[in-house]
């Protein structure tokens, strides 16, 4: 904005014209502005969460036989333990009494079948005697030579006697499956001995041990619960609002407890939220082995999402009738340019369109000026002895 102040000198009662002094005629500098460049900078959008450290899988350990008493305890909370690992013991005396009563049992039943085996041949036997003595009879009846009261008898024996093979191989048939009966006892009870050793199902660490010296097994809680391979994470809500927009995959810094800071990234989002509290819940993977507790306080902080955009400070957009635009400087002359505007982060506001990089804005007191003014650009860390805006 440029203007000439010129003082004008009249004659007196009006005698002359008003005449433009060069010696009293001075140039009005234009106003000094600071500007700032439109920038490529890198636009992040974070999510916090709030949550506790939770075992990634968890291992129940249960005993699988009851009544029988806890008599040793090998691991403690903790542990490290491997699969198939003993982790405390039980009174097998009653167990292995059973498995003997079992194996007599079975030896008993083996011996029945020998039994039964030989009352099939008893039977067989006589009713081939009985079957030979009916074809001999029925000869002697054809010529005449026997008395159908004898045929009639013999064809009862023969009879008589393949029911009793049929009879015998029916008790052969129940006496093996006495066998087969028996041996399934003794499986079990063989089973139940050795699952008087309470063993590890899986590599992990020891959580909790409810397991107590003396303690007889039941069918209650569990005795160990166990961290499946130590893996640790952390369990966390979101609100609705933000919950869509993470994704498995994304990084995460994870603050346990106030203490430590662990990286991880998000593993698993639920895929309800709550109706009532309007939260959803994550799982964050921890990348440290760092051994921690679970239980404790953990707060993360997510990239949702993290891209290159060009910016400018908040304090540079104006708003005008439903639309948005900044004063750019052109060669000393202010220029109002429309814009589209994105995320609005740290103090700076993305800018969709409009403008290109490195267009010079004016960086505030933009309701100061108008399109077409004329201005000095001042540029931040310059010199500005006309105190600039």
């Amino acid at each position: 904005m440029r203007a000439i102040l010129t003082v004008m000198l009249s004659a007196a009662l009006g005698v002359g014209a008003f005449v433009p002094s060069a010696a009293f005629a001075q140039e009005v500098e234009a106003p000094h502005v600071s500007v700032v460049p439109a920038e490529v900078t890198q636009m992040t959008i974070s999510v916090t969460a709030s949550g506790t450290l939770i075992a990634r899988e968890v291992a129940e350990v249960y005993a699988r036989v009851s009544g029988a008493e806890v008599i040793e305890i090998l691991v403690e909370t903790g542990d490290d333990v491997r699969a198939g690992d003993v982790l405390a013991r039980l009174d097998p005396a009653a167990l292995t009494a059973q498995k003997a009563q079992a194996e007599a049992n079975l030896a008993s039943a083996v011996a029945g079948i020998a039994q039964a085996q030989s009352q099939v041949v008893s039977a067989e036997a006589s009713a081939t005697q009985a079957q030979q003595a009916l074809e001999r009879t029925r000869t002697l009846a054809d010529r005449g030579d026997s008395a159908q009261s004898v045929l009639d008898q013999a064809i009862a024996n023969a009879d008589s006697a393949e029911a009793a093979v049929n009879a015998a191989k029916a008790g052969l048939a129940s006496a093996e499956a006495q066998v087969q009966q028996a041996q399934a006892a003794l499986n079990l009870a063989a089973l139940n001995v050795t699952w008087t050793e309470i063993r590890a199902p899986v590599d992990g660490v020891i959580l909790t041990r409810n397991a107590r010296l003396g303690a007889l097994s039941a069918g209650g809680g569990a005795l160990f619960t166990i961290a499946r391979d130590g893996e640790i994470e952390v369990e966390a809500e979101v609100i609705e609002t933000e919950l869509t927009q993470l994704s498995a995959g994304d990084r995460a810094m994870v603050i346990v407890a106030g203490t430590a800071t662990l990286e991880g990234h998000v593993r698993l989002i639920a895929p309800t939220v709550d109706p009532v509290t309007r939260l959803g819940t994550i799982r964050i993977a921890l990348d440290s082995d760092d051994r921690m507790p679970t239980g404790l306080f953990a707060r993360a902080t997510i990239t949702a999402e993290q891209r290159d955009a060009l910016t400018l400070p908040t304090s540079a957009i104006q708003s005008g009738d439903r639309s948005s635009f900044v004063l750019a400087v052109d060669d000393g002359t202010v220029v109002r340019v429309p814009v589209t505007l994105g995320m609005m982060i740290d103090g700076r506001q993305e800018v969709l369109s409009g403008l290109e990089p490195a267009t010079m804005v004016i960086e505030r007191a933009g309701s100061f000026f108008r399109d077409g003014d004329t201005v000095i650009a001042v540029l931040p860390g310059m010199a500005d002895g006309n105190g600039g805006q």
